[in-house]
């Protein structure tokens, strides 16, 4: 019996030993998983950036005008919110953006418009944003899913007309004094066709 005894007491001790490492390698795993978690938050600009620049360069069909219509009914609200109404510019919507009036939330939707805005659609900062675009992001699935790649590259020749029209250029230049910047995929073009010339 007392064999017995000291075989099930060892044998209860391994059980405990073995459910105390279960419990330790499950922590260990959670802890991963939250630290995993929380580097793809995807809310973190980031993630949201490399989102919108690998989902938009595919450029298959725009989404249906009724699946567009009813995402910017949706985002009115957040339009309101962030404009009242009223047109806004980059750089307007970048000081909106640095201050206190929107939640963290907001404001990395905001941050997303912006970023299309300036580096996708090539867009100067004083030029008015697209109100569109501002409705648009409150779905950010949507968002980050549309073709912002093929409005870049449909934008392309627009910008290299302008651009490549040197004489009309110095004009303007000397008439504002207005530096003039490109990105997006009209900038390589321009860059090239001043190499080669």
């Amino acid at each position: 019996e007392i064999d017995n005894y000291q075989d099930s007491s060892a044998q209860s001790s391994d059980d405990v030993e073995s459910s105390n490492d279960k419990s330790d390698s499950e922590n260990e795993s959670n802890r991963d998983t939250q630290t995993s978690d929380e580097d793809e938050d995807p809310l973190s600009l980031p993630i949201c950036a490399k989102d919108i620049s690998s989902k938009s360069q595919n450029c298959s069909t725009y989404p249906r005008d009724a699946k567009l219509k009813k995402v910017l009914e949706k985002g009115e609200k957040f339009y309101y919110k962030v404009t009242k109404n009223k047109s806004i510019s980059a750089t307007k919507l970048m000081r909106l953006i640095k201050g206190s009036k929107l939640s963290k939330k907001q404001k990395l939707k905001c941050s997303l418009v912006l970023f299309v805005h300036t580096m996708f659609l090539a867009h100067d900062q004083s030029k008015i944003m697209d109100p569109s675009h501002i409705k648009m992001v409150d779905d950010l699935d949507f968002f980050n899913s549309y073709m912002w790649g093929k409005d870049s590259f449909y934008l392309t020749l627009p910008y290299l007309k302008n651009k490549i029209n040197l004489k009309k250029q110095s004009e303007v230049f000397n008439e504002r004094g207005t530096l003039y910047a490109l990105y997006g995929l009209s900038w390589p073009f321009l860059a090239s066709y001043k190499l080669c010339s």
